[in-house]
């Protein structure tokens, strides 16, 4: 049976349900057809928001350029970049912790990255002085 995590980017997960995420994959199995079993626990990574939308740390900017420049994957500062960094962390820490397959589902916000853009550009071209 496959194992879930969840990784948390955003201010809070006080409404996050394991149940509901459990509802979702049936449905989605059934809507789709797809041959994927409900795990029976759903991990959370909790953690990896920082100060939510209000704070950008430079290791989330770092995070967005790593992960464009080596998977052409575009993550937002604001709360993927965030999930991604708690996961990739999880994994820097114990490469098993997750079992053997990680998928990693990007929910979008790639519009999130335009205000960070001169941030983003200074970091690239080398600036060790990034503000958001």
């Amino acid at each position: 049976m496959a194992r879930s995590c969840a990784v948390c980017g955003k201010t809070s997960m006080g409404g996050f349900n394991p149940q509901s995420t459990g509802m979702n994959r049936v449905r989605a199995r059934r809507r789709y057809g797809l041959p994927v079993e409900v795990p029976r626990e759903v991990r959370l990574l909790d953690g990896y928001q920082g100060a939510g939308r209000a704070e950008i740390r430079r290791e989330e900017l770092e995070t967005v350029l790593r992960v464009a420049r080596l998977e052409g994957l575009v993550l937002d500062p604001v709360y993927t970049a965030k999930a991604f960094g708690g996961l990739l962390e999880t994994l820097r820490r114990d490469p098993r912790a997750l079992g053997g397959r990680v998928c990693f589902v990007h929910t979008g916000g790639v519009f999130s990255v335009f205000p960070y853009r001169s941030a983003l550009s200074r970091l690239s071209d080398g600036d060790t002085l990034v503000d958001s």
